[in-house]
C-alpha cells in the first residue's frame, strides 16, 4: 500500500503523534510519501524523526524554485519529462483554477504524477481543504481520502478562517482524537457517518522507566508538559503553585516545559508573587529530554481550560505521563478527561477549581504507596488503549 501525508511544518516539535503514526506504519512496510507545507526550523529533532530517515522521505511544497523565469523553465522540464495526453489535462485544469483554488500549477512538480497512492491521509483540517482542492483539479482521484482533526483546526476563526464544506464533500473518512471532537466536527457541518473516533498514540516501548521511582524525597516534583497558551491552564498553574505555598503541607517544586509567546507573561507572574524557588521553566525540550523530566517527576499536571470555545482536545502528554507511571491530574475541559480513569490513574478536577486541584495534590504528595498504585494502572491503561501498534490496526481498518 501506498500511502502519501499531508502535513504542516515537519517535523513539529510538539506533532510527535504524526511521527509515531508514520515510524510504525514504515515499520509495517508501506510506502510512505510525506508532503510538508514547510521544514520546522526549530533545531530540535526527535530521535524518531532519525529513525526511518522520514526526512529523507520529505518534499517541502515552499522549496519551489525563486523567480518566475525559474519557476516556468521549471515546470518546462518536468512537462518535458512527464509529456503525456492526462498530463497536459491536469496543468491545463490547474492553469485556469489557479485564481479559484490558491493552487500554483508550479506545486504540481511536487506530486510527481507517476505516482499513484492507494491512500491520502492529511493532519488537520487546513491541509485536508488543501488535499480536497488537489482532488477537484484532478489529482489523488484514485487515492482514498483521510483527513484528521487535532484542535484548533476545529475552530472557525480570523486566523483560521476555513471553510470545509469542500472538504467534507470530497473527503471519505475523518479521524478524531476524542468524543468532544467529535461533537466539533458535527457542528462545523461534517456528517457523523464519516467520522471516526482514533486517538493519537505513542511508542509504549519508548515510554517506561529504566528503575523504580524513588518515593523517599522529601520535595515532590510536579510537571507540567505542553505548549505556553491559555487552553492548556500555564497562568492558572501558577495561582496553584501560589496558593500551595501558602498552605504549606509539602515541600514542592513545579517544573514546566514548553514554549510560546507567553512565557515572558508567566515568568513575570511567578517574579511578582514571589515563587523563583517554586517554579521552573526550561523551555521546549525534545521527546527524550522529556521522557527523563518524566523520570524524575512524582506528579502530573495539565490545569486546562476553555478559552473562546476552544479546550484541549486529547492532550497526548497525559497518556505518555501515565505511559511512564505518573498519577495525573487533569482538568474536565475538552477532551483530557477521556484520556484517562478518574480515581484509577489520576483525578479530574472540575475547571478552573483551584482549591480542589491542591487538595489532589495534596492527596498525591502525602500518600506514596497511592501515587505508585495509579501510576501502575495508569501504565496498563494507555497499552491497552494508546500503544501507536494498537491504532495503527484501527487506522488500517479505515483505510481498507
Amino acid at each position: 500500500m501506498r500511502i502519501a501525508f499531508f502535513v504542516s511544518s515537519f517535523p513539529a516539535l510538539s506533532e510527535t503523534f504524526i511521527i509515531n503514526q508514520i515510524n510504525d506504519l514504515i515499520r509495517r512496510g508501506y510506502e510512505i510519501d510525506i508532503f510538508s507545507t514547510h521544514f520546522e526550523k526549530s533545531g530540535m529533532i526527535h530521535d524518531g524523526v532519525r529513525d526511518y530517515n522520514i526526512i529523507d522521505k520529505t518534499v517541502y511544497l515552499n522549496s519551489l524554485p525563486k523567480g518566475r523565469f525559474k519557476k516556468i523553465s521549471h515546470l518546462i522540464l518536468w512537462i518535458l519529462n512527464h509529456c503525456s495526453l492526462s498530463t497536459l489535462k491536469l496543468i491545463f485544469r490547474f492553469l485556469i483554477n489557479t485564481k479559484k483554488s490558491g493552487i500554483s500549477v508550479y506545486q504540481l512538480i511536487s506530486f510527481n504524477n507517476k505516482k499513484k497512492y492507494d491512500v491520502v491521509h492529511a493532519h488537520f483540517g487546513q491541509n485536508g481543504d488543501f488535499v480536497s482542492r488537489l482532488i477537484e483539479n484532478g489529482l489523488f482521484k484514485e487515492a482514498f481520502f483521510v483527513t484528521t482533526f487535532h484542535g484548533y483546526d476545529l475552530e472557525i476563526t480570523p486566523e483560521n478562517p476555513c471553510d470545509y464544506n469542500n472538504l467534507f464533500r470530497i473527503c471519505n473518512r475523518f479521524t478524531v482524537n476524542s468524543n468532544y471532537s467529535k461533537t466539533k466536527l458535527i457542528k462545523l457541518g461534517c456528517s457523523a457517518e464519516k467520522i471516526c473516533l482514533l486517538p493519537v498514540g505513542l511508542d509504549i516501548h519508548k515510554f517506561q522507566l529504566r528503575e523504580s521511582r524513588n518515593y523517599q524525597s522529601d520535595s515532590i516534583i510536579i510537571l507540567f508538559v505542553g505548549r505556553l497558551i491559555e487552553v492548556k491552564g500555564p497562568d492558572l498553574l501558577i495561582q496553584i503553585c501560589d496558593e500551595l505555598k501558602k498552605r504549606n503541607t509539602f515541600e514542592f517544586k513545579i517544573i514546566i516545559v514548553g514554549e510560546s509567546s507567553m512565557k515572558n507573561q508567566l515568568m513575570q507572574s511567578v517574579i511578582a508573587l514571589g515563587l523563583q524557588c517554586e517554579v521552573c521553566f526550561l523551555g521546549g525540550l525534545s521527546q527524550e529530554q522529556i521522557l527523563e523530566e518524566m523520570e524524575r517527576a512524582d506528579i502530573f499536571i495539565l490545569p486546562g481550560i476553555t478559552k473562546n470555545g476552544r479546550a484541549e482536545t486529547q492532550g497526548l502528554v497525559i497518556q505518555e505521563a501515565q505511559a511512564m507511571q505518573l498519577p495525573v491530574i487533569v482538568s474536565d475541559a475538552g477532551g483530557m478527561k477521556e484520556g484517562m480513569i478518574d480515581g484509577e490513574t489520576g483525578f479530574v478536577i472540575p475547571e478552573g477549581n483551584i482549591a480542589l486541584f491542591i487538595d489532589a495534590l495534596e492527596k498525591l504528595a502525602k500518600d506514596p504507596e497511592l501515587r505508585n498504585k495509579m501510576g501502575a494502572e495508569g501504565r496498563r491503561f494507555v497499552q491497552t488503549n494508546y500503544s501507536i501498534q494498537h491504532l495503527n490496526d484501527q487506522l488500517l481498518q479505515i483505510y481498507s
